[in-house]
């Protein structure tokens, strides 16, 4: 099965004149500073509780793709699983600065906000069992897309769409991906393992 995590463990290297400097700094503002020590601790508070959450954070994306096989296992999850994978896999294709807007913190449709060659792409995920979309909703986005300022649009789903959408998204600057072309995607980034073949008994 693909390691799917390998691409999002950190790697921090400190190199040892940054240590030295800020040795250096810590000693100069003991020595002149009288709440210095006071001020420590906050920050060293204020850190620790970012480091853990960052950590928190890292986890949670680690285990997006437990489990994670084909479309039904997508559909099977929740809505901020869905737009996680989403989100992993705009970080696979190149996309920077890639930040879910989703669950409480939804900014008036956008799930998703990501930058690639400069240019904002706005993101909405839709995961809809057995779910057409149509023309209404890629106006939609658009509209979302215009709102914001950003060069176009993303709507993925685990669903699938009209041929009519199919026809009208290009024109307004709208990416359409649907469940079987999700998971395809997610495949071929090495998200989600590729099925098996099956191989049958060998002929004598």
């Amino acid at each position: 099965m693909v390691d799917a995590t390998a691409s999002l463990r950190p790697s921090v290297l400190i190199p040892a004149s940054a240590c030295t400097a800020l040795a250096l700094s810590v000693i100069e503002a003991a020595i002149f500073h009288e709440n210095f020590f006071i001020s420590l601790i906050v920050f060293a508070g204020v850190l620790g509780a970012i480091l853990l959450l960052a950590r928190e954070r890292l986890r949670w994306r680690q285990r997006l793709f437990d489990h994670i096989d084909d479309l039904a296992d997508i559909e099977r999850g929740t809505w901020g699983r869905f737009e996680g994978m989403a989100a992993e896999l705009l970080r696979s294709e190149g996309y920077a600065q890639v930040i879910e807007r989703g669950g409480f913190n939804r900014d008036f449709g956008v799930d998703i906000e990501a930058h690639k060659y400069g240019r904002k792409v706005i993101v909405q995920c839709r995961r809809w069992r057995n779910r057409v979309l149509g023309v209404a909703e890629v106006y939609q986005v658009a509209g979302v897309v215009a709102r914001h300022k950003a060069a176009s649009g993303i709507l993925v789903t685990t669903g699938k769409f009209t041929h009519p959408a199919k026809q009208e998204a290009p024109h307004c600057h709208i990416e359409l991906i649907e469940g079987p072309q999700l998971v395809e995607r997610l495949r071929k980034a090495g998200l989600i393992p590729s099925p098996r073949l099956e191989v049958g008994p060998e002929r004598t």
